[in-house]
């Protein structure tokens, strides 16, 4: 049995569930449903989710496509396909990981905070707004840093260049 799995805490609209081995087969869940490694959700236009995994909790945003690539005591690891999410980080501890991969680039969070990430629906863009908290995305340089009030875009299939600005978008 995994070590950690979530819940659906709030369900608004439609939500469709693909469990790893089966990822074309969609059904519709709702409250409590467990969430858990492998997992795929799918929010319907016009919907919204919240998952909630003890260490915080994931709200999904309308026409939101994410898969579960790990959840366990050590490591949240989240595929943003296309849509939003917002993402509270509760707790974070040494030797934990969390981070948050798209088509384009990788979102690691290295703090406990608030997170919002965008990803297009053409998938060649994804947008990271922190608003607590502190998180890294790669460049061709490094890793770009990414502090509190701070919104960083990453634009094309391989966003080696992340723009970072002041302010909340």
């Amino acid at each position: 049995l995994p070590s950690r799995v979530g819940r659906i805490a709030d369900v608004g609209g439609e939500l469709y569930h693909a469990p790893q081995d089966r990822a074309a087969d969609w059904t519709t869940i709702g409250l409590n449903y467990p969430v858990t490694t492998g997992d795929n959700l799918w929010v319907a236009d016009g919907g919204r989710a919240e998952i909630d995994f003890g260490a915080g909790q994931i709200r999904l945003g309308p026409g939101t496509n994410l898969h579960v690539a790990r959840l366990d005591d050590r490591v949240v690891a989240l595929f943003l396909a296309q849509g939003q999410l917002s993402l509270r980080l509760r707790v974070l501890d040494a030797g934990e990981a969390a981070h948050v991969d798209t088509p384009n680039t990788q979102v690691v969070l290295t703090r406990t905070g608030l997170y919002r990430i965008e990803v297009s629906p053409d998938r060649n863009r994804t947008v990271l707004v922190v608003r607590e908290g502190e998180a890294t995305m790669p460049t061709s340089a490094g890793m770009q840093q990414v502090l509190p009030g701070q919104t960083a875009v990453a634009e094309g299939l391989d966003a080696t260049r992340v723009d970072v600005s002041p302010g909340i978008a």
